[in-house]
């Protein structure tokens, strides 16, 4: 598990540094809670989890989601590029989890993009057509990641 999980973490944990480089000094306090649920998410890669049952595996992945937009929310997605961050819990689940906790996480997803852009008093049709497209790409890389770790099971069975 720690291999699969390793390149996640990096990333994740790049990303949370990345709090460092925002032009502008932010808020303390919500980049230590983001900073606190990655550790919770990193240190979860540590459990059982062929004991786990499969809905609760879907919950550090959650987490994962909400320690993103927290940090956007706090230093900005613009000046970092950290939205593209929030596709990383879609690529987990749809290689090493189901199409349903899949589809959970792409909700996740999609309803931290709603919140994070009506939090930046973005126009409702501006919101809208955002939720369509990153739904759609995020069901596309969600399938195609799923297909593809199906395809690498059969080949490798």
């Amino acid at each position: 598990m720690l291999l699969r999980a390793a390149p996640f973490v990096v990333v994740a944990l790049l990303a949370e540094a990345s709090a460092a480089l925002a032009p502008e000094p932010k808020a303390a306090y919500p980049v230590l809670l983001s900073a606190i649920l990655l550790c919770l998410v990193a240190g979860s890669v540590a459990l059982p989890w062929s004991r786990i049952p499969g809905g609760i595996r879907v919950v550090p992945l959650l987490l994962s989601v909400l320690s993103v937009a927290i940090l956007i929310a706090t230093v900005g997605s613009s000046e970092l590029g950290l939205l593209s961050i929030l596709l990383l819990p879609v690529v987990w689940t749809s290689l090493y989890q189901g199409r349903r906790e899949s589809g959970v996480v792409v909700g996740a997803t999609a309803l931290a993009l709603v919140v994070l852009s009506v939090s930046q008093h973005y126009p409702m049709a501006m919101i809208a057509w955002g939720l369509v497209v990153w739904s759609g790409v995020a069901v596309v890389i969600a399938t195609a990641v799923l297909a593809a770790a199906i395809g690498c099971a059969a080949v490798h069975s």
